[in-house]
């Protein structure tokens, strides 16, 4: 988990997780995941992006925003890629490699806090969880 849902902030704007994928992963399925998320912020006036990273570190994009990823379907789609369901758009910013290698909340395989993650953060994912 990253972005201002991890901090003190009083009404965070939006979720922004962090998500490692492999080889193989089920892209459809986790970009699904993240237009689900999306769509139940958007009803409470809050926005979500899920951002993908390879599990060596490199930002891959985010998910796609569209329940079909097909190239050629779409003239507003800016994917470098599209058809993979990830939403490489690297003309726009990216995450830092810091923040890939170290997001301030880990949730699996193992609940990790790193930095100042708000208490009501840390208290709703796991009993005081520390790194």
């Amino acid at each position: 988990m990253i972005g201002s849902l991890t901090t003190d902030k009083r009404e965070p704007n939006d979720v922004d997780l962090l998500v490692t994928v492999t080889v193989g992963a089920p892209m459809e399925q986790i970009a699904a995941a993240g237009r689900k998320l999306k769509g139940h912020c958007t009803r409470i006036n809050r926005g979500a992006d899920v951002f993908l990273a390879s599990s060596d570190g490199r930002y891959l994009g985010r998910t796609c925003p569209w329940r079909e990823c097909v190239p050629g379907l779409r003239r507003a789609c800016e994917a470098q890629h599209c058809g993979s369901y990830v939403y490489d758009d690297f003309h726009r910013p990216q995450l830092p490699d810091e923040l890939i290698a170290s997001p301030p909340l880990e949730l699996l395989p193992a609940l990790v806090s790193r930095g100042d993650v708000a208490d009501d953060v840390r208290r709703a994912f796991g009993k005081g969880a520390g790194s």
